[in-house]
């Protein structure tokens, strides 16, 4: 009997599995829609201004249905979804509004929509989903932009400085813009600067580019590292202005490779001796004779700094340095200056006498 029951009961709990399966399914096929299109693309529009991407969504099911909004990839999107019910072959219009405000070059944003039957118990349930997709280019009128990069330009040979070295000063930004030659200014030592006709070229995501090339007609710098600042003064369609600064090194390389390029000393006492060497070697091929002999007489000595020995071995120069602590305590500067060929060189020496 108990068995007889079993059975029973197993058989009533398969009918209504498959009444709610079939349930299911006829209600998937009651819930259906289609969309004009998934992705909408606005194009450029000025930022702060709404983008409203609309679609619309026409009931291609069975049955009457309700829309609602599943999620959104963005907090800054509002997914208007009509609440009122679509009726078989009837339409509406979903949009997804974007406050622009802030934001600038490639935007997108997309919402997930779905569909359940007419008054459904289970309101967060549906049973068809879409994603939708709106794209726009945001154009700011602020001067919004990538920090202009520091410049470096290194020159092989000490003659080729002779002339003029060239460079072009890159800057981004978002904005319209044009430049200001009233207020744009290099600030240097290195000789005669022009400053070239500026050029702004369009990007991608909405970015503009400057580029402004500034010509330094420097003459014959020393080997070394040099330094000038470009300041430009950018302004906006709306009038807002920002100024920009770039960093300029100028590296020159010349004829000699001067090991270590400086020395320090660290703690001295009064009076106390440190002892150190640096080497000359040629760029290209060995030094000879000639150039030692030149470079003998070319040597200005600082006060507290003696030449102890120089040679001359498979090419390359070996200077043997003594440095007599002065009396004075205190930081301690001084320096070795001489010519190789023909260009002119530094030996900085440094130390904390105590």
């Amino acid at each position: 009997m108990k068995r007889v029951c079993l059975n029973v009961a197993l058989l009533l709990l398969a009918c209504m599995v498959v009444a709610s399966c079939s349930n299911d399914s006829s209600q998937q096929e009651l819930v259906d829609f289609e969309v004009d299109v998934k992705r909408k693309d606005l194009g450029r529009i000025d930022e702060g201004q709404k983008a409203v991407f609309t679609f619309t969504v026409t009931n291609t099911g069975q049955g009457p249905i309700e829309l609602g909004m599943v999620r959104a990839s963005c907090g800054c999107a509002k997914v208007d979804v009509p609440k009122k019910v679509i009726e078989v072959g009837q339409s509406c219009e979903v949009k997804i509004i974007v406050d622009t405000s802030g934001r600038g070059g490639k935007f997108a944003v997309n919402a997930v929509i779905g569909a359940r039957p007419e008054g459904a118990e289970n309101r967060g349930e549906f049973l068809r989903q879409e994603t939708l997709l709106g794209v726009a280019l945001i154009h700011r009128t602020d001067i919004s932009w990538a920090d202009p990069p520091n410049v470096f330009v290194k020159i092989r040979s000490w003659k080729d400085v002779a002339e003029a070295s060239e460079m072009n000063f890159r800057w981004k930004t978002l904005a319209d813009i044009h430049l200001d030659a009233a207020k744009t200014k290099v600030n240097t030592t290195l000789g005669e600067v022009s400053v070239g006709k500026p050029k702004i070229s369009i990007l991608e995501a909405g970015f503009r580019q400057l580029d402004l090339p500034v010509r330094f007609a420097v003459g014959q710098l020393p080997p070394g590292k040099h330094y000038a600042k470009v300041s430009a003064n950018l302004v906006a369609t709306n009038g807002q202005q920002r100024q920009v600064v770039v960093a300029v090194t100028i590296e020159v390389l010349g004829a000699a490779i001067i090991e270590p390029r400086s020395h320090f000393c660290g703690r001295l006492t009064a009076g106390e001796k440190r002892s150190f060497t640096f080497t000359i070697k040629k760029r290209k091929g060995g030094w000879q004779r000639e150039t030692v002999e030149e470079l003998k007489k070319s040597f200005k000595l600082g006060p507290n700094v003696e030449i102890v020995d120089l040679s001359l071995v498979d090419g390359i120069i070996t200077i043997s340095i003594i440095v007599i602590a002065p009396k004075k305590t205190g930081s301690y500067r001084d320096r070795i200056s001489f010519q190789v060929s023909g260009e002119p060189y530094k030996m900085p020496i440094s130390g904390f006498v105590i």
